[in-house]
């Protein structure tokens, strides 16, 4: 056992150095201030795209955690996506400021401040999933504790990501992926999902419906349906999901071309 959860440390450390990395900023807005908490992001916007155009990052977004209110912490994120830890640790430099805020750099500064407070931000690694063929409009984020090491992200391979992708197939479904996290501030879980939808009404039909299952386990051998349905049978012994959020895209960066 012992020498199976080194094995599963060096995969996961593996993916780390070499998989896109998402940096999430989850910031705390004083009620009423979420206009001028949005046309700050506004402006910062602009930055994030010429990064983008430059290929110093792959997108920037800006989304609503729906449900949150005074009490709690944090009620905006947004996600900085790179291709890399390295890209992800570059930051910004004091030339790319100046070259998209010029002289306004320290009024853009202090209207920032005074629009939010950074609760605190977290880096996650992309292990698996698709992308959507259209922008997401909401994402259910879905944080979870692993309870099998060896068998999550084989659960999530082998038996969801083909439901997920029939769903996608079928118009239930835009986008899913699964994140790990390199690095902890808290033990409170260890990995998340993402699952993107470009509407409500998407939103609202997806389900692992009998259909799914059907063709999802289509052409699978034997031995291939019995490990699917063990491991789906087995979800809650192998992760415990801890919270799921609803967050609505507010704003975003258009793709390098």
């Amino acid at each position: 056992m012992k020498k199976m959860f080194f094995l599963f440390a060096a995969f996961v450390f593996t993916i780390q150095l070499q998989a896109q990395i998402a940096v999430v900023n989850y910031m705390k807005v004083k009620p009423g201030g979420e206009d001028a908490f949005i046309a700050s992001e506004r402006t910062w916007k602009k930055l994030h795209q010429q990064r983008v155009n430059e290929g110093k990052m792959l997108s920037w977004a800006l989304y609503y955690v729906h449900g949150s209110g005074t009490t709690s912490p944090f009620s905006y994120v947004t996600v900085d996506l790179y291709p890399d830890m390295k890209a992800a640790l570059a930051g910004i430099t004091t030339e790319e400021f100046k070259k998209i805020f010029g002289d306004k750099y320290t009024d853009v500064m202090a209207k920032t401040t005074a629009a939010r407070e950074l609760a605190y931000s977290e880096m996650y690694n992309w292990v698996m999933g698709f992308s959507g063929k259209e922008p997401d409009k909401f994402l259910i984020v879905s944080y979870m504790n692993i309870l099998d090491n060896e068998q999550y992200y084989k659960m999530e391979k082998v038996a969801y990501q083909p439901m997920h992708k029939v769903a996608s197939e079928m118009g239930n479904l835009n986008s899913w992926s699964v994140w790990s996290r390199p690095f902890w501030n808290n033990t409170s879980f260890e990995a998340a999902t993402v699952n993107g939808f470009t509407s409500v009404d998407q939103m609202t039909k997806n389900s692992y419906s009998d259909e799914i299952y059907q063709k999802a386990t289509a052409g699978l051998k034997p031995d291939q349906l019995t490990e699917f349905v063990s491991l789906v049978n087995k979800t809650s012994e192998i992760r415990e999901m801890i919270r799921t959020q609803l967050w609505e895209t507010v704003e975003v960066t258009t793709p390098k071309k």
